[in-house]
């Protein structure tokens, strides 16, 4: 949806895929590619996203690594029976009738 992949092929076609890309571009003007390119990572620079990928990822680790005591019952449950096990508890927990689940809806 957000267009960062424009074709999927199979393991045993990438390499033939990527080469007829790659000889696609070869003979294009290398000018204009060049500055398109350019233009394209100007963009990227202009909304930020290199200094936004650098942030979610702190900020990721940030969350993966929260001393909690939902992370510590998450966790004895993950390592006791489970992580299907620790994933059904963590996915009950938004069944409750005062909670909102993930998605947004009331009482899961």
């Amino acid at each position: 949806a957000m267009g960062l992949v424009n074709r999927v092929v199979p393991r045993a076609d990438l390499e033939a895929e990527a080469l007829r890309i790659a000889r696609t571009i070869a003979v294009m003007d290398g000018g204009a590619v060049r500055l398109t390119k350019e233009a394209i990572n100007r963009a990227a620079d202009i909304m930020g996203l290199a200094q936004a990928l650098e942030a979610g990822v702190d900020l990721a680790v940030q969350v993966e690594t929260l001393d909690t005591p939902e992370r510590h019952e998450f966790d004895l449950i993950r390592r006791r029976d489970g992580l299907k096990a620790a994933l059904a508890w963590r996915d009950a927990r938004f069944a409750a009738p005062d909670r909102v689940s993930p998605t947004g809806e009331p009482g899961g």
